[in-house]
């Protein structure tokens, strides 16, 4: 409680003293005696309200407001040409840009409700029936429910948004998805010519080395042709070259048969049964897996978005248990809330 003020060159007043009983105070006077200039005063202490200089004397000097509380705090406020300050027991701080330093609120302990000035309404009689309830529950602190629940509400509203626009993300995604089916077939057929490939140059070095022996063998027989009148032993060395060459045309058939098969392996390549542009496919597989990779991240936000909306209802939940935990009646006024 306030139990006197010190007024300096504040409006009429160039030097006064009020002190103020423990209950309730009374001030009387005549008309323009400075009566009201004394509610000013303390109510530009206690909110640094009204801004500006218009309430300081006319013949100039410092102007001061100095507040003793019950609990022995000595609480001043000045302005002056280059002064402009609170100091409460020896200590000076800065003036805030909104309201006043918080030691000195959290002694006070005073804000806009516990002020009336000469010319306002009657307290709450005036006032709408909402407006009433909202300065009643700041009185109680009964507007940290209304806040959490604007916020839960919110927060709830925020969730919902995100997690219709991440499920239109995924069926968008799922859409385009479906255009890139065909990428696991071509990818098959890639593994297949891939393989193909092999035995071709497989088969085409058994095919060189196979050449070499048909050219030995043809010189050979060239040379077999040439002998006119064989010896003795020139007669074996035929019966082992014709036995070399039975040998060696079952070889030459068994290459034919290979070269076979190489020319219907070359074949299936010339079909053109796959894709010709290898690096167009390469890039539609690239675009397929980011859009699976997306699907994916979309699906991690939905868990996310779920977790989160089971937070708020939990939250919600425990609300509603404060909301039927408070009295039916307000301890102040005893009015139903």
């Amino acid at each position: 409680m306030i139990e006197s003020i010190h007024i300096k060159n504040f409006q009429s007043h160039k030097d006064t003293i009020i002190k103020f009983g423990p209950n309730t105070n009374i001030i009387s006077g005549q008309s323009d005696s400075g009566k009201s200039a004394i509610v000013r005063a303390l109510h530009w202490v206690c909110t640094n309200k009204p801004s500006g200089e218009s309430f300081k004397s006319y013949w100039g000097g410092l102007t001061e407001a100095i507040i003793i509380t019950d609990d022995e705090h000595t609480i001043t406020r000045r302005r002056g040409k280059s002064i402009n300050e609170y100091e409460m027991d020896g200590e000076v701080y800065k003036v805030p840009s909104n309201g006043v330093p918080g030691p000195i609120d959290n002694v006070l302990n005073m804000n806009e409700l516990n002020w009336q000035s000469q010319h306002d309404t009657p307290y709450l009689l005036s006032e709408s029936s909402g407006e009433v309830a909202r300065r009643l529950n700041r009185i109680a602190n009964l507007d940290i429910i209304d806040k959490s629940l604007i916020n839960a509400n919110t927060r709830r509203l925020d969730v919902l948004r995100k997690c219709e626009s991440a499920i239109e993300r995924k069926e968008e995604l799922q859409k385009q998805l479906a255009d890139f089916t065909w990428i696991k077939d071509c990818d098959r057929e890639l593994k297949l010519a891939e393989r193909t490939e092999r035995h071709i140059n497989k088969s085409q070095e058994k095919r060189e080395s196979l050449n070499i022996l048909i050219e030995g063998i043809e010189m050979q027989d060239a040379i077999h042709s040439k002998i006119l009148i064989p010896g003795d032993s020139e007669v074996k060395k035929i019966g082992t070259l014709e036995s070399s060459i039975d040998t060696t045309k079952k070889s030459i058939t068994g290459v034919k048969m290979l070269l076979f098969d190489i020319e219907e392996c070359n074949s299936l390549i010339l079909l053109n049964k796959y894709p010709e542009n290898i690096k167009e496919i390469d890039k539609k597989m690239m675009k397929y897996f980011k859009m699976e990779q997306d699907i994916k991240d979309i699906d991690d936000l939905l868990d996310n978005i779920e977790e989160e909306e089971k937070s708020i209802k939990t939250n919600t939940s425990k609300i509603e248990y404060l909301e039927s935990s408070l009295p039916e009646s307000c301890p102040l006024c005893g009015g139903k809330i």
